[in-house]
């Protein structure tokens, strides 16, 4: 029995080390929408048809209530029912309280990873998929995971440039519970950023650069990662407007 006992560790350990079960960690694909209800519908859609299954929290700004519970909800109500969707109607607010508007009455202990998604970027059907293999590289839980390579879709000219780089990361952010529960700490109480980030006070960063301060803020806390998944994972939709480029998305 004892032998068995020890094979069976042995085997347990071995295959940790060699992934040969990698963990299937559990994920919410957080969105924040300001008056892009078709986005929103086809990004709520496009995720639900992911190649590895996350859930999903929807956060609606800027569209009227009626719209809302008459048009989106009934083509949402399956994903609501099943309780892989979680839809909220929110005022528009600046984007560190906009993004925090997903994760408000979530039960933070049913998930691993909470995922940044933008409304107006295309996600391949595998990229949930490629974000879960990545994760299980990390011996130690990463904190914070981003996407390096990326493809950018400019109408004006009509072309799509597949290249690498870190300054565009917002849209492929995965934050774990840790980092969550810190910024929702800190949005309570913005004195408490000082205690994670002295240098960089949160007022500094809640208009347009919340996704920067929440890598920094990882980064402080833990172990962060970046991913060197295939191009064809995400599209920047850089016609659109955003807050970024002034698309008058702040109150």
């Amino acid at each position: 029995m004892i032998e068995l006992i020890l094979l069976i560790l042995l085997f347990q350990s071995f295959s940790s080390e060699h992934h040969l079960f990698p963990r299937k960690y559990k994920i919410l694909a957080c969105i924040s929408s300001f008056k892009r209800p078709i986005f929103a519908s086809g990004q709520v859609l496009r995720l639900m048809h992911q190649t590895y299954p996350v859930d999903i929290s929807l956060s609606i700004k800027g569209v009227p209530k009626s719209f809302v519970q008459d048009v989106l909800k009934a083509e949402w109500q399956p994903y609501i029912d099943s309780g892989r969707l979680t839809l909220r109607i929110d005022a528009n607010r600046d984007q560190f309280s906009n993004f925090l508007d997903t994760v408000r009455d979530v039960d933070l202990s049913r998930y691993d990873y909470f995922c940044k998604i933008d409304d107006d970027d295309w996600y391949g059907p595998d990229y949930f998929k490629h974000v879960n293999e990545w994760l299980n590289k990390e011996k130690n839980i990463a904190l914070s995971a981003t996407t390096r390579s990326m493809t950018i879709r400019n109408n004006t000219h009509e072309v799509a440039v597949s290249f690498n780089r870190s300054d565009l990361r917002g849209p492929t952010m995965c934050f774990s519970r840790k980092v969550i529960r810190a910024a929702l700490e800190i949005e309570k109480n913005p004195k408490v950023s000082m205690k994670y980030l002295p240098q960089n006070p949160i007022q500094h960063y809640r208009q347009i650069r919340e996704d920067n301060y929440l890598h920094r803020l990882a980064e402080v806390i833990g172990k962060t990662q970046m991913r060197n998944t295939p191009f064809s994972d995400i599209s920047y939709g850089q016609q659109y407007p955003s807050v970024i480029r002034g698309g008058g998305y702040l109150p």
